[in-house]
């Protein structure tokens, strides 16, 4: 059976293969009119096979001499062959990862035929750069140690993803090859999964093996701590919250407390009807408090704290705003128009009318573009009459949205002490 596919009689109309490694490895560092000569003779090569090197270089606006400069620098990166018939285009694919034995032989097999090298550049033998070697070697032993871990060999389309993968998170082939031995550990051998898994990495910070072996160090302690301490509370049928996790975390990243010190703050738990985080939390740094010889502070001293920095910001809010007000009268006007308004359609929301809804809302939305142009208009950054909290996370509440003790609590409890104690 013969098998046959149209394609264009002119090859204009059709589409030209480029391997992503020339892309991502080899294009970025060449000379620009190298790269030129290396596509279009690559167009020609996959069309009619053949194109005289006058002609190439007229396509170009080059001289001729330029075009053999460009395949010496080519052959020299290991990406092409020059033979006495013309130009031989080498397979980055199968020089990075074709089959095992070709990948370990790739970095050390001889060029064939000759050509008259030019200043700077090897000719006759391959001579690929000593940093592109290595990187090539790199990604060989990669392929090879993924397959050794998977027991399976990897696919054209799977090659092409992991090489994706460095390149899209610049990390390092190490990390790559820790990745699926760290999946296949635990039973996961899904290329998308170890793909988030290199991914989440990558968000982490992590680059090399090295890095990768102390993160997970670190996280199976981490783990350890938080899955222990929801253990010792009773809390075996749920995983901690966010919140929880942070406060736990804290015990020994912030105040350096031992094991036994948590398990035994979390044991005064055991006459409470309904055992908490936050309680422990109290213990663990009433504790340490008292270790430090400073008394725990009242939750009311806190709360009057946070009410005077919450009133500091608000009143330095007021003063910039009575400031703007000043020197731009309308931007007072559109700020009442903005009250006004706002409150017209809560209450008609409230009511359950719908009519003149988009009316208002079209009118709230003029007068904020208004008054945006105003003030960049006069130089005046949009945010500078808002209030600016000690804590933009809570507003100088203590309390986050969802109901938890806001993360800056305990340094406004050390400040509220320091200055109870002074007086």
């Amino acid at each position: 059976m013969k098998l046959k596919i149209n394609r264009p009689e002119t090859y204009y109309l059709s589409n030209t293969q480029i391997e992503n490694i020339f892309l991502g490895e080899y294009m970025p560092d060449a000379p620009c009119e190298y790269v030129k000569v290396y596509l279009l003779a690559l167009m020609y090569a996959q069309s009619t096979g053949e194109i005289e090197a006058e002609t190439l270089a007229a396509d170009l606006g080059i001289k001729a001499a330029e075009v053999d400069e460009a395949w010496d620098y080519w052959q020299s990166q290991g990406l092409v062959r020059k033979t006495d018939e013309g130009i031989v285009f080498l397979s980055l694919k199968e020089d990075l990862y074709g089959n095992p034995k070709s990948r370990r032989e790739a970095a050390s097999a001889p060029a064939q035929g000759s050509a008259a090298g030019t200043a700077g550049h090897r000719s006759g033998a391959r001579a690929v750069s000593p940093v592109k070697t290595s990187r090539q070697q790199r990604i060989q032993t990669m392929f090879d140690e993924i397959e050794h871990v998977t027991k399976s060999l990897l696919g054209g389309s799977q090659l092409e993803t992991i090489l994706g993968w460095i390149e899209e998170s610049g990390v390092e082939p190490e990390l790559i090859s820790s990745a699926f031995a760290y999946s296949v550990e635990r039973g996961k051998t899904n290329i998308r999964y170890v793909e988030a898994v290199v991914r989440n990495w990558a968000l982490e910070g992590l680059k090399t093996k090295e890095d990768v072996a102390e993160y997970l160090e670190q996280m199976d302690q981490r783990h350890y701590t938080v899955r222990r301490v929801m253990k010792a509370l009773g809390f075996t049928n749920r995983n901690p919250s966010e919140e929880e996790r942070r406060l736990i975390l804290s015990w020994t990243d912030e105040l350096g407390c031992t094991m036994d010190e948590i398990l035994d703050a979390c044991s005064k738990t055991s006459g409470i009807s309904n055992p908490n985080i936050n309680y422990v939390n109290s213990v663990i740094r009433n504790r340490k408090a008292e270790e430090n010889g400073t008394k725990p502070v009242a939750g009311n001293v806190v709360t009057a704290y946070y009410d005077r920095l919450r009133e500091k910001a608000e009143a330095e809010a007021a003063e910039r705003r009575q400031e703007i007000y000043s020197k731009i009268p309308r931007i007072e006007e559109i700020d009442n128009g903005l009250v006004e308004n706002n409150v017209e359609l809560t209450k008609m929301l409230m009511s359950g009318g719908r009519q003149n809804t988009d009316r208002l809302r079209f009118k709230i939305s003029e007068l904020e573009k208004e008054r945006a142009r105003l003030l960049t208009e006069n130089r005046v950054p949009i945010d500078y009459m808002d209030a600016r909290y000690h804590c933009a996370l809570c507003g100088d509440t203590g309390i986050t949205r969802d109901g938890g003790v806001c993360r800056c609590y305990e340094e406004v409890s050390r400040a509220a002490a320091k200055e109870h104690a002074g007086r």
